[in-house]
């Protein structure tokens, strides 16, 4: 790998800056000042950044208790995002390592939340990982609590767990899990991510969602004791056995 990429990939200055740390002279590999962007360096070499050693970034895997009204967006110019959000946790927490990784934009979102859902959110840098959790062929499940405008019925109960067809699309959802807490509110795990899916769900058998949060996400439960905006990391265990479906 070039040297320059070596450090744009694990620290938080611009190429271009980079660029000019290199030759000010202020790398050196292997104890040996290296001035040359474009030198070739091994995993096993020794990097130093004015004498400290740059180490490599390792992927996170991150779940946060997404509050209502944040969008799920790395930069919007009328709301505050998920990231300015989980920046300001970061900064309470003093966690240096997130907070370069999300000012060095390593930090990807992975699905989303409408701006007033609340609950379960996961953020990643790596986006494999990304990739294979938000794909449909994975058909990771999540669970949502909604609260609904109106009493639901059986007969309502029995379309969601059959398949619904919602507007503007050509086939049905997949069968839905319904577990009836009281008249009005229910707990509804899906396999797939469409846009507004569960309030098109919900719509399309004669009912209205007046309030959603995410509970779950393959076999994680977003803990009891999480309050809102705060986070913790998934292990490599969690990571590697996340979905049921995997």
């Amino acid at each position: 790998m070039r040297l320059d990429k070596y450090l744009s990939n694990n620290t938080t200055y611009s190429r271009t800056d980079i660029k000019k740390i290199i030759k000010a002279g202020r790398i050196t590999v292997n104890e040996v000042v290296e001035k040359s962007t474009s030198f070739a360096i091994s995993a096993d070499d020794l990097i130093k950044l004015d004498g400290n050693a740059v180490e490599v970034f390792t992927d996170m895997y991150i779940v946060f208790y997404k509050p209502a009204g944040i969008v799920c967006a790395t930069t919007d110019a009328e709301h505050p995002t998920v990231i300015d959000a989980l920046k300001q946790s970061a900064e309470d927490e003093n966690d240096t390592k997130l907070l370069d990784a999300l000012y060095n934009e390593k930090i990807q979102i992975v699905g989303r939340l409408d701006k007033d859902t609340t609950g379960l959110l996961l953020l990643t840098s790596d986006g494999h990982w990304n990739h294979k959790v938000t794909s449909p062929k994975s058909k990771c499940p999540k669970t949502y609590r909604v609260s609904l405008e109106e009493d639901i019925t059986e007969a309502q109960i029995a379309e969601l767990e059959t398949g619904v067809l919602l507007k503007n699309e050509s086939k049905p959802t997949l069968p839905a899990t319904v577990e009836k807490i009281t008249n009005t509110e229910i707990l509804l795990t899906i396999q797939e991510g469409k846009y507004h899916q569960v309030k098109r769900m919900l719509a399309a058998v004669g009912n209205k969602v007046i309030a959603l949060h995410r509970t779950a996400i393959g076999r994680l439960t977003l803990p009891n004791e999480l309050q809102e905006t705060e986070y913790f990391y998934l292990d490599n265990s969690e990571r590697d056995t996340f979905c049921e479906n995997e």
